[in-house]
């Protein structure tokens, strides 16, 4: 938890300022006013009591004209940016371990192979207004377009009504600090030689936001993390909404529990979840720094309330979120705020299980499924953590029992302080070594192992664990779902063409799919009413409210399949594609269901794997991913690939064309990908395979060798896609 980056922060503030003051706005991301409250500088000053109550954090010579001077140069290396903060205040407001965290979160980035030169680190007496506003001009500096920065501060957050108190102490009268309700909550920083010893200095909620809007402003993709002590009540999507009219995405999640709190668009931003408007990159700001390209995105990262703290093995005081979040990101440098959100549930520490459950924490993300760091990779520590138990194998370890015991030792000069083991701590021994005892679930194992050791680096291996299972327990016991969509007969007066197969082709499927691979064409609600899959001639509406519902039935243990049949148009002028539903009318995009919104749908689902399969006109251009890897196994591995891939978080598209018209008919009453996918289903001859191997055996070959289209195969963009595919296994 860091105090860096609040500093710098303030410093794009004043650069916003200056921007709105002196020139025309350009296309920028947020408006961002000055609101300094006239102060006289008097004995009981509150500015002398509170330095930045109110006076603006991040002016700086010149400031403006290098921000307004910069251009947008897409075709460079992205790059992560870090400026934490970390302050452990003494007295009545004390703390501990914030600076701790600060230095395990700089060198946790580092391990992950970011440069010390852009990890600027601020703790103790660095943690100073001056020191904060001298790091983020540099930042500023530094940074370009589609780069990413992460602002971190951990300390203590004081809410207005802490000020009201320390002036009453003071004979301070209180409406002199009336513009702290506008201002605040607050972030403590450390003192500087000219402050008066009384002095409480404060980085503000605004200046907070207003530095993460110049960061946007300028193309960069900000991430906010602030680990506090003390909940102050921050509102920074607020003050970003208030000029950004993108919904937020937001998840709350307490560490260790098995499903989140909310899911879904924050109510504070209005609307219904995720307008069009969330997947484009805005360009509302008032403040531009170049012309051309669009503001970067925003993830806020906060505790919803009081955070905790545990003592490792050197005795120092670390706070849990801070040490699940670096964790985390040495599992998987690729996570998004939606991805993290969910690892963080996984995490446990042995002592502090059931104080650890009552720890929630916030998200909020302009893009939930885009990748928090930029350059960053795994650690690489094969070396430093061994495993002597189970034995080391080349493949995976098989066992018959239903748990299994882990021993271990953390090599190196280094003695580990915490061990994680499948995300649960450890227990250490005095050698370096750890011992853990884990449960098993059916089929392969992948066993994380994470080390923190005394520099603060996070080291990893992994290894496997086969306990014996049947084919059926092999991929879970997860249900699957079916949501089947056709539309043939529009009505005339929309304008819109008749087809002739999309019904027939989803009444094939459902029969197939039903009886020959155990899915399910209904869903059931809580209070035991069935809703229907099987959607004909239906609208744009009752699409998006049945996709929408299911979203929030199936859970991570779940499969969701979603075919279309029908019209789909491309809009060239826009770059758009669409399902052209019942209630379209012809030459009217607005009365389509665009692909940003078929993505929103599938970003909502908790459940691991979605399908999407689209036999429509151009529905190629539904997303502009780059296509996935084949399957790629000898056939006595078969089984641990296809149980690696139905594992992983995938959301995969198979479309029946490019970005060109298809056929409907030809293929003996159905269309000739309908007719392709049915005859795949009904005869591959394995038990279990994956979409992609579906779509390489039958579908490619079968619909590009009989028409002038070309199908595709890609994971869905911005949707949540991790890794894995969606694996098919028979029932009957």
């Amino acid at each position: 938890m860091s105090k860096p980056m609040l500093y710098a922060l303030s410093f794009l503030v004043t650069a916003v300022l200056l921007i709105s003051l002196d020139e025309p706005a350009r296309a920028a991301i947020v408006k961002i006013e000055t609101d300094q409250a006239a102060i006289p500088d008097e004995k009981g000053d509150p500015e002398s009591l509170f330095p930045g109550l109110t006076e603006e954090f991040w002016i700086s010579p010149g400031l403006h004209d290098r921000v307004s001077a910069k251009t947008c140069d897409e075709s460079a290396r992205k790059t992560t940016f870090a400026l934490i903060v970390g302050y452990d205040m003494v007295g009545e407001f004390a703390t501990s371990g914030a600076e701790n965290d600060a230095r395990l979160f700089a060198g946790s980035l580092m391990s992950l192979g970011l440069s010390s030169d852009h990890v600027n680190l601020l703790v103790g007496a660095d943690a100073t207004r001056a020191r904060l506003t001298r790091a983020f001009s540099d930042m500023v500096d530094a940074v370009g377009c589609q780069d990413k920065v992460i602002l971190f501060y951990a300390g203590m957050a004081l809410a207005p009504e802490h000020l009201f108190t320390k002036a009453d102490e003071h004979g301070l009268a209180r409406e002199r600090l009336q513009a702290a309700n506008e201002t605040g909550p607050f972030l403590l920083l450390s003192k500087e030689v000219k402050d008066i010893p009384e002095a409480f200095p404060l980085l503000s909620d605004r200046d907070l936001a207003r530095a993460a809007m110049v960061l946007r402003n300028i193309g960069v993709d900000v991430t906010v993390i602030v680990d506090t002590m003390s909940f102050g009540g921050f509102d920074l999507v607020r003050r970003h909404n208030e000029q950004d009219e993108r919904l937020f995405w937001r998840e709350e999640v307490r560490l260790g529990s098995a499903e989140p709190e909310q899911t879904g668009a924050d109510p504070a931003t209005a609307g219904e979840p995720f307008s069009e408007a969330h997947r484009q990159r805005s360009s509302l700001l008032s403040l531009a720094t170049r012309p051309t390209s669009a503001a970067g995105e925003i993830t806020v990262i906060l505790p919803e309330d009081q955070s905790l703290e545990v003592t490792f093995n050197d005795g120092k005081t670390y706070g849990v979120m801070s040490y699940f979040i670096t964790s985390a990101l040495a599992g998987n440098v690729n996570h998004s705020a939606q991805s993290l959100a969910r690892a963080l549930q996984e995490f446990k520490l042995a002592d502090h299980t059931s104080k650890q459950a009552g720890l929630a924490v916030s998200f909020r993300s302009t893009d939930p499924a885009q990748p928090l760091l930029a350059e960053a990779r795994q650690p690489a520590s094969k070396d430093i953590i061994r495993i002597l138990e189970p034995a080391p194998s080349r493949g995976a370890f098989e066992v018959e029992d239903s748990s299994i015991s882990v021993r271990g030792r953390v090599a190196g000069f280094r003695k580990p302080l915490v061990v994680l083991v499948g995300r649960k701590q450890a227990r250490l021994t005095d050698d370096g070594g750890f011992e853990a005892e884990l449960d098993l679930e059916p089929g392969i194992n992948e066993i994380e192992v994470l080390a923190l050791t005394e520099d603060l680096r996070q080291h990893r291996t992994v290894f496997e664990v086969s306990q014996a299972v049947t084919e059926r327990q092999f991929f879970g016991a997860g249900r699957r779902y079916a949501v089947l969509i056709a539309n043939q007969d529009y009505p005339q007066q929309s304008g819109v063409s008749r087809l002739v197969t999309p019904l027939a082709d989803i009444a094939a499927l459902a029969d197939i799919l039903g009886k020959n691979y155990g899915f399910e064409l209904e869903m059931k609600r809580s209070n035991g009413d069935t809703v229907p899959l099987i959607l004909t001639e239906a609208g744009s509406r009752e699409v998006q409210l049945t996709l929408y519902e299911l979203s929030q039935i199936a859970t991570s243990e779940d499969s969701v399949l979603i075919y279309y049949a029908g019209h789909g148009i491309y809009e060239k002028r826009t770059g758009n594609a669409y399902w052209v539903l019942a209630d379209a009318i012809a030459g009217v995009p607005p009365t389509f269901l665009s692909a940003d919104a078929i993505t929103d749908a599938i970003t909502r689902f908790e459940a691991t794997n979605v399908l999407v399969i689209s036999d429509s006109c151009y529905s190629g251009a539904l997303t502009r991913s780059d296509g996935g890897a084949p399957l790629s196994a000898e056939q006595e591995d078969r089984w641990r690939v296809l149980q690696k891939l139905s594992k992983g978080r995938s959301r995969i598209l198979m479309s029946s064309g490019g970005e060109e018209p298809v056929s409907d008919g030809g293929g003996e009453g159905h269309s000739i990908f309908a007719k392709a996918l049915i005859d795949g289903l009904s005869g591959f001859e394995e038990t279990a395979f994956s979409a992609r191997e579906l779509f390489d055996r039958f579908l490619l070959p079968r619909v590009a060798g009989n028409g002038n289209q070309e199908p595709q195969y890609r994971p869905v963009a911005a949707s949540g896609h991790e890794s894995g595919d969606f694996v098919f296994v028979r029932v009957d």
